[in-house]
């Protein structure tokens, strides 16, 4: 069984508004724009969902979880910056972890960055863009599971 969690978003996403980076230290945020749920727990739950799709298994769930089975591998994920600025750019860059919980180790230690442009000034396509990011992350994240040996085995 694989687990997802913790997964932790820095600070300044812990809001409502879109957030759009106006230089390497400074954000703003939309007053018009608003995210539909809390930003930590729909990236979560659309990272999970990624991931099940792309190692199509139902074995993946939160971790720690609601103790619906025994997690042989946990997938910790720092974010750094998940954000899109104001010339268009999307980016996410996160910090991750793979530890196989039935010896304490470490299995993998990576970092995934991925930049996209967009056109600036739409917010549409500014979310989808953070979607096609929150993709590869989940991507990066398969690659590394795969070459594991399955879970319970």
């Amino acid at each position: 069984m694989f687990g997802l969690g913790p997964v932790k978003l820095p600070a300044y996403l812990d809001r409502n508004e879109l957030v759009t980076r106006v230089s390497p230290t400074e954000v703003s945020y939309s007053t018009t724009e608003r995210w539909a749920d809390p930003l930590s727990a729909r990236f979560t739950a659309v990272l999970l969902q990624d991931l099940a799709t792309l190692l199509d298994t139902n074995r993946i769930l939160p971790y720690p979880g609601t103790g619906s089975g025994r997690v042989d591998y946990q997938i910790e994920v720092n974010v750094l910056q998940f954000d899109n600025d104001a010339s268009g750019n999307t980016r996410l860059v996160a910090r991750w972890r793979v530890r196989d919980l039935r010896n304490g180790t470490d299995l993998a230690i990576r970092e995934t960055n991925v930049t996209q442009s967009r056109p600036p000034g739409d917010a549409n396509a500014g979310i989808a863009s953070l979607s096609e990011a929150l993709g590869g992350l989940a991507q990066d994240i398969a690659g590394e599971l795969r070459r594991l040996p399955a879970p319970g085995a």
